[in-house]
């Protein structure tokens, strides 16, 4: 009966919680090749989310430089890379520190760049790119995704300090630029309007040209010039008037129309630029002066 008993056992089916199971030790190391193979395939996915891009040819850098040495402010820059191996300023913030935090204020010239690793690399200016100061040299860029990341210059040090985005310029992508000419009168303004279409922001430069036109024979012109622009909702998302306010905005204006294409102003004259970053949407803007005559709007879409 124990004999019987013995070969019944013997003959029924084993829990699958018996460790005594022949096929448990072949789950097992089939699990653990799945977890071997996720834990690989994170580890690559957090190497290639982290690793520094081999060329930051033809993109926008824009970053953010704290100081602590300047009352604790940050400020904001934009340059366009170029794949010439040129640069330009397009927005500069830093020039209005009242230290020289650099980098490029207003800039333009030659850069160059080297990866050192998987996630570091050096972002190096021609002696050139500026009048004078430590604003020209190498910056370490620290990147924790392909696109962003910390950037410190190697001569400043601590004094200057930020985050840094990439992003590709769409410059030449599209329309490039719209104008009209019309006549103002005081308190009818001219308003124009454009779409940014696609998923990336955009740089545009707006330019309202009265006295300047009689650079061109165009008699009675407006002026001075105003400009606002609004965005879909109807809300003012810039304005501006004399671009020749200070000294770092003639330099960043003339820049830019050099990069845009668009014809050079006279500074002082009293004509009109703003330049604003822009999500895809639709937009107006508006034109207008306090003296009427001829006037014209432009439109330039940068990079």
């Amino acid at each position: 009966m124990a004999s019987g008993c013995h070969k019944a056992v013997a003959m029924s089916p084993a829990p699958m919680s018996d460790p005594l199971v022949p096929c448990r030790p072949i789950a097992w190391k089939s699990a653990r090749r799945c977890i071997l193979l996720l834990a690989f395939l994170f580890g690559v996915g957090r190497a290639c989310l982290a690793q520094a891009p081999a060329t930051l040819s033809n993109v926008v850098l824009e970053y953010n430089v704290y100081s602590p040495m300047d009352d604790h402010r940050t400020y904001l820059c934009n340059l366009w890379l170029k794949s010439d191996g040129t640069y330009l300023t397009i927005t500069d913030d830093v020039s209005r520190a009242s230290v020289d935090l650099g980098p490029l204020a207003n800039g333009n010239g030659y850069w160059a760049y080297t990866q050192d690793s998987q996630t570091t690399g050096e972002l190096t200016f021609d002696a050139n790119a500026v009048p004078s100061g430590p604003n020209s040299g190498t910056y370490l860029l620290t990147f924790s995704t392909p696109t962003t990341g910390s950037m410190e210059n190697a001569v400043i040090g601590a004094m200057a300090y930020g985050s840094f985005t990439l992003r590709p310029s769409q410059f030449g992508a599209g329309l490039s630029n719209l104008s009209t000419r019309t006549f103002l009168t005081p308190g009818a303004p001219t308003i124009a309007g454009f779409v940014l279409p696609g998923a990336e922001s955009r740089f545009v430069l707006i330019r309202a040209v009265g006295p300047g036109l009689s650079n061109f024979g165009v008699s009675n012109p407006a002026g001075p010039m105003g400009i606002l622009a609004y965005n879909g909702s109807g809300s003012v998302i810039g304005g501006a008037a004399d671009w020749t306010a200070t000294s770092s905005t003639t330099a960043m204006y003339q820049n830019l129309f050099a990069m845009a294409g668009a014809f050079p102003l006279t500074p002082g004259q009293g004509d009109a630029c703003l330049v604003v970053e822009l999500p895809p949407g639709s937009y107006t803007a508006e034109m207008n002066a306090a003296g009427g005559g001829n006037a014209l709007i432009e439109i330039y879409f940068l990079p």
